[in-house]
């Protein structure tokens, strides 16, 4: 339902509908998505991040929904000088991801952390 609601311009409907999904069914990673994505669009940077930082706790960990959250989440980190919690961040998706692009991203951006965290 939420999905439908997005697709309608109906934002708000959408999240309430999102927020329903349970942390411990299946979906739950790609509600959470859902919802960062609305703030996104919206530029609503703060509240994206505490729909995503959650994901950093929630399995499994391999869900690729997750894995989209915190590259997004560590990119949101890189743009507010938190270079520490998107290398920690980018280590989780390294570790966890089964797609090469985010794991290939993810790699690049944890050499380039390394030397701006030296």
């Amino acid at each position: 339902m939420g999905q439908i609601k997005e697709k309608n311009g109906q934002a708000n409907q959408a999240i309430t509908y999102y927020q329903q999904v349970s942390p411990s069914v299946e979906e739950y990673p790609e509600a959470m998505y859902s919802i960062g994505s609305i703030y996104a669009k919206a530029g609503q940077t703060d509240n994206e991040i505490k729909v995503y930082e959650p994901l950093i706790e929630s399995s499994p960990k391999v869900n690729p929904y997750r894995i989209a959250a915190l590259g997004r989440l560590a990119e949101l980190y890189i743009s507010q000088g938190k270079a520490k919690q998107a290398f920690a961040v980018y280590q989780d998706v390294m570790k966890n991801s089964a797609d090469q692009t985010a794991l290939a991203n993810a790699k690049t951006r944890v050499d380039e952390l390394q030397k701006v965290l030296e």
